[in-house]
């Protein structure tokens, strides 16, 4: 089928939300899918892995860290509703149908061979937090899928694909940034209040986390 015939495609956008490259083992257990007409959200375990080293403290990291990696993964369809050339440019008008979205979340605790316990008892509290959050993700990937659907982008290029291209990646980081609003933004606030509260106070982990929680989001 010629391209300019295709009113309906797919294009899957990767998106990483925060975090470095780790590499994930093979889930336990399979993903969860929840499912509209319209939008369908497929989210796979969290995977967590613990590394260990010797190696000195990297600069503006403590010698033991962990990271976390969200990941949203987009596939949109859309109707073509307009488009038009512009001098040597063409701009489309496109209309969001439906949205798949996969989910993933790596966890990595980097720890130094001479961890004491409550140094890894510290890093498993920011794996708790990022457990909290990915609980609730689907819901708010849902939410975030539902919100453009039935909504037109415009996007302008040297030809009819890369315009669509361009419409396509408003509409994805549109999703996308939603998304990392009730996940990533979360777990870097609360994170980031979990650290001064443990370091100060020298309270359970659990209490640490909770208290956390709690300020982040009074």
């Amino acid at each position: 089928m010629n391209w300019l015939d295709q009113l309906k495609t797919w294009l899957l956008l990767a998106l990483l939300l925060g975090g470095s490259i780790a590499c994930a083992s093979p889930s336990v257990s399979g993903p969860t899918v929840a499912s509209s007409k319209v939008v369908t959200v497929i989210k796979k375990p969290m995977a967590v892995h613990r590394k260990i080293t010797n190696k000195p403290s990297t600069v503006g990291y403590p010698a033991s860290f962990t990271v976390w990696q969200f990941h949203c993964v987009p596939a949109l369809e859309y109707d073509v509703v307009g488009k038009k050339q512009t001098g040597k440019q063409q701009l489309v008008s496109l209309k969001i149908t439906k949205a798949d979205v996969q989910l993933s979340l790596v966890v990595t605790m980097n720890l130094t061979d001479f961890a004491t316990k409550r140094e890894i008892a510290h890093e498993e509290g920011h794996v708790k937090i990022c457990s909290t959050a990915y609980a609730r993700a689907s819901l708010f990937a849902e939410s975030a899928a539902q919100s453009i659907i039935g909504r037109v982008y415009q996007g302008q290029g040297d030809d009819m694909d890369m315009a669509c291209k361009a419409a396509i990646q408003q509409a994805a980081a549109e999703l996308t940034s939603q998304y990392r609003k009730g996940t990533v933004d979360y777990v870097n606030r609360v994170s980031q209040l979990y650290d001064k509260i443990d370091a100060k106070e020298k309270m359970p982990v659990d209490r640490a986390v909770n208290l956390a929680e709690r300020q982040a989001f009074p």
